[in-house]
């Protein structure tokens, strides 16, 4: 399992082409992405720090999301709206629980 995490900070004025972004992505992942992607993207109470997180089964799956012509659309869109924005790190799960 690969777990990322990208967070940025859009930059106010650019708030709702970020979120159109973010929805156009959110569509095109769902139908076009690799068998076992998980996404959610999270919004901070300021509305404009945002993290988002993806979960892949293996590396062939994490290789097809990111060399997705969707993703280059989206990164563009988004990074465009950006204040400020890092880079991917990959997260190692230690402890999950779901009831």
């Amino acid at each position: 399992m690969i777990n990322r995490l990208s967070t940025y900070k859009i930059r106010a004025e650019k708030l709702s082409e970020a979120r159109e972004a973010l929805e156009r992505f959110v569509k095109v992942a769902q139908n076009e992405g690799p068998a076992g992607l998980e996404i959610a993207i999270f919004c901070e109470k300021d509305g404009l720090t945002h993290h988002h997180y993806a979960s892949f089964p293996d590396e062939t799956s994490f290789a097809q999301h990111v060399d997705s012509t969707y993703m280059a659309d989206f990164w563009e869109a988004l990074y465009a709206c950006c204040e400020t924005f890092s880079q991917s790190v990959e997260l190692e799960l230690l402890h999950s629980i779901s009831r």
